[in-house]
């Protein structure tokens, strides 16, 4: 889960920044590289979103809400897994 967030962040990052659409797609979405999209599916993360297929900016930004609800669902999971942790070190 941590590189997972890792990669989010990194998508976060790219898509906040000043470049320009073309540039943050390619950047996320390339193929050919270690960037996001590709890197996910090399670590066997898929997940399913809609892609409206129109522009640049608009493909990136659909993709980049769909990995921003998995990101609230992997930092639910961490947040417990601290709080189950923090509990059975009490109890020891």
């Amino acid at each position: 889960m941590k590189k997972l967030l890792e990669l989010i962040n990194r998508a976060e990052t790219i898509y906040n920044s000043k470049a320009g659409p073309e540039f943050k797609f390619n950047t996320i979405f390339n193929l050919h590289t270690k960037d996001i999209s590709p890197e996910m599916k090399r670590l066997g993360i898929e997940f399913r979103w809609c892609t409206p297929d129109t522009t640049y900016e608009e493909d990136t930004a659909a993709f980049m809400s769909a990995l921003q609800e998995i990101k609230k669902d992997v930092e639910a999971v961490v947040e417990q897994s601290r709080v189950s942790d923090t509990k059975e070190k009490e109890n020891e």
